[in-house]
């Protein structure tokens, strides 16, 4: 995740005249924030896996069962379950993908994603403090 919020920092201060100008930049951009949204599922998933609790059906359920375990602040999982949302119309493309809503979603992925990414390896230290 690291790598890729790195990638996607490169394009934090583009402007929306620029995003829409080339198709290959519009396309790396949706690329890494789908690789972005689905690392922090995969590692929702893996969690509750570890921690033997049946995985949901669906990415933001699987979020919010990791709010109510405490690890990771509600507000933040709002925003992230619409990262969710978005990575979803990206992968299936369910229907035509505004560069406007993908522009905009720059700033917030790169907001909340270090946030979460805090919140889990807080989780992990206290998990490896408790246990020895």
């Amino acid at each position: 995740m690291n790598q890729y919020l790195a990638e996607l920092s490169e394009y934090g201060s583009i402007t929306l005249e620029d995003y829409r100008t080339l198709r290959e930049r519009q396309l790396a951009i949706e690329r890494l924030i789908q690789l972005i949204v689905q690392t922090g599922i995969d590692i929702n998933y893996q969690i509750l896996k570890c921690l033997d609790i049946e995985s949901p059906n669906n990415a933001r359920d699987a979020l919010f069962q990791i709010v109510e375990l405490g690890i990771l602040e509600e507000h933040l999982a709002v925003q992230l379950a619409e990262s969710i949302k978005l990575r979803n119309l990206l992968v299936h493309l369910y229907k035509k993908i505004d560069p406007d809503i993908i522009h905009s979603s720059i700033a917030n992925i790169l907001r909340d994603y270090p946030r979460y990414q805090r919140s889990i390896v807080q989780y992990l230290d206290f998990l490896e403090a408790e246990n020895g």
